[in-house]
């Protein structure tokens, strides 16, 4: 089973299940994992630990993972409603409402969707887009603050959407990386509802004996 989440101080998001195969770049050095998650939604990550030498697993595995994302763009969820969605969008919106699949039938069907209410993940769909863009839209539960690389860096644990394990419909948050020369404008706050274009990157979650130890 693969789950996600960002930093060692970062809970395990919900879990992701194959299929599983690597698109690579032509030095061989880095790649991007395409998985599903449990409820099987297809997502693709920038895989950080691509050369790690116990990152050998092959298509059909199942593994944790640990995910997280930087921000691209960054605006508030406007009030009201919005839409309708682009049609073609409707399944994938509905899925990640309803923790299934976009080909499932829970995904095909339902209430009109209130575009300012929806918390999603979506595939980028720019003309430039790479397979681990995401366009994402959801509630931020917490703020914290953190500097890298010389950096102000808000870290903003945000719900994207939902995956159904076991029958109980659960939300999955992602933690999201925003620098402050993104934003226009106060910086988010737990409550706000913020949508923009992210960058999804993740890791097989190795665990070592001397870490089971402590």
């Amino acid at each position: 089973m693969l789950s996600r989440s960002p930093s060692p101080s970062s809970r395990s998001g919900p879990g992701l299940i194959p299929p599983w195969w690597p698109w690579s770049w032509d030095q061989g050095c880095e790649a991007i994992v395409h998985a599903t998650t449990v409820s099987g939604y297809p997502l693709a990550y920038f895989d950080t630990a691509y050369l790690h030498p116990r990152n050998d697993w092959a298509p059909g595995d199942q593994a944790e993972v640990e995910l997280a994302a930087f921000v691209i763009t960054l605006a508030p969820v406007p009030a009201g409603v919005l839409g309708p969605f682009d049609p073609r969008s409707v399944p994938a919106v509905r899925a990640c409402q309803t923790g299934t699949a976009p080909g499932d039938a829970a995904a095909q069907d339902g209430e009109p969707l209130d575009g300012g209410k929806a918390n999603f993940l979506l595939p980028s769909t720019g003309a430039r887009a790479n397979p681990d863009e995401f366009v994402f839209q959801g509630p931020v539960l917490s703020v914290d603050v953190t500097e890298a690389w010389g950096q102000l860096l808000y870290r903003l644990e945000v719900t994207v959407m939902a995956v159904m394990r076991a029958g109980v419909l659960e939300p999955f948050t992602l933690p999201l990386y925003v620098g402050k020369h993104r934003l226009k404008g106060a910086p988010p706050k737990a409550g706000d509802r913020i949508r923009g274009l992210l960058w999804l990157q993740g890791r097989r979650a190795f665990r070592s004996p001397e870490c089971d130890r402590h």
